[in-house]
């Protein structure tokens, strides 16, 4: 496993239960320079590095009461454990939902000469049969609490300016 202080300035990981016991695990990686070599690093990635193969995988956009954010939806497996995982990234502030449009961003950062920040922000639940759709809704869910509980600005420091509401 890489060595994650060497990547982000500011980590937080934890487990959330909500009273039907479904749980919710939701990582914060924040990384505030997003130079070639200190880039975030996408799920697709760190988990076949882990040892567990990305089953699906798709491109959509959540819908939230806030905007709709730019995410990937995976879904990771081992063994007879299922692990749906909703992400997106956010480079200077803006979330960026591919590497077409992230490559594009770090054209426009590089030519204004700013180093952007850069924050991943993951959710996924565990379960031992496939139940993608019910997963995914669970996080939906638990994204649009999350988001409710936060003051604008610190909102917008997770998914930028959403757009679409």
């Amino acid at each position: 496993m890489a060595d994650i202080k060497k990547y982000y300035s500011q980590t937080l990981a934890r487990a959330y239960t909500n009273d039907k016991g479904q749980r919710v695990m939701l990582s914060i990686a924040y990384g505030s320079d997003q130079s070639d070599t200190m880039q975030v690093h996408r799920p697709e990635v760190c988990y076949p590095a882990q040892g567990l193969p990305i089953l699906w995988e798709q491109t959509g956009m959540l819908s939230t009461a806030f905007g709709d954010i730019p995410v990937q939806k995976l879904v990771a497996s081992r063994s007879s454990m299922i692990e749906p995982i909703t992400y997106w990234i956010t480079v200077g502030g803006e979330v960026n939902g591919s590497d077409f449009i992230r490559k594009l961003d770090k054209l426009k950062f590089t030519f204004t000469g700013v180093l952007p920040d850069g924050l991943l922000f993951r959710v996924s639940t565990i379960s031992s049969v496939l139940e993608e759709s019910e997963s995914f809704s669970i996080q939906e869910h638990f994204i649009d609490n999350l988001l409710a509980s936060l003051t604008q600005e610190n909102r917008e420091r997770l998914i930028g300016k959403a757009k679409g509401k």
